[in-house]
């Protein structure tokens, strides 16, 4: 099931707002069980490393725009602006989704995660979409993340069903 923005919300750890997942959520994935099934994980297999990255996707998820192409996960410091911080954001998940849809395009635990995914990419790239990501300008962060971009396009377009 992808969550979407909707389901965001903030609240302090000290001064910093930090992503929450609301108490709505299905047991499954409360914050306490994800931080617990990530701290406990023993990365040695496989299995493993696709259950990290299941668990990783799963704030990204909540925080993913309708469009897909965008993902916002509270404040940020970043010294660029909003539309390349959100890029980075949907971007940087990439490099752990694209090798495993790449090696296995129909895993079950990642299917609505796939589809939400190559969504945001058609999205992101449309320059007639409200969620495009915009013109790439000198020194741009846009640049950096198209490395993620071009790296998980490559590794999935052989099969273009997936």
């Amino acid at each position: 099931m992808l969550l979407n923005h909707s389901f965001v919300t903030t609240h302090t750890g000290g001064s910093t707002p930090i992503l929450a997942i609301p108490e709505t959520a299905p047991r499954a994935i409360s914050e306490s069980n994800i931080v617990t099934r990530i701290n406990t994980n023993p990365l040695r297999s496989r299995d493993d490393m696709i259950n990290l990255l299941f668990d990783i996707l799963i704030p990204l998820g909540i925080g993913q725009s309708e469009g897909g192409a965008r993902v916002v996960l509270g404040h940020s410091g970043a010294g660029f602006d909003p539309v390349a911080a959100e890029l980075e954001g949907y971007a940087r998940a990439l490099w752990g989704l694209g090798p495993l849809l790449a090696s296995e395009p129909d895993h079950p635990r990642f299917r609505s995660t796939k589809a939400a995914w190559v969504r945001g990419l058609v999205n992101g790239t449309d320059p007639d979409h409200e969620e495009y990501w915009g013109d790439c300008g000198n020194r741009d962060q846009r640049l950096v993340e198209q490395a993620a971009i071009v790296h998980h396009s490559r590794r999935n377009s052989a099969d273009s069903s997936r």
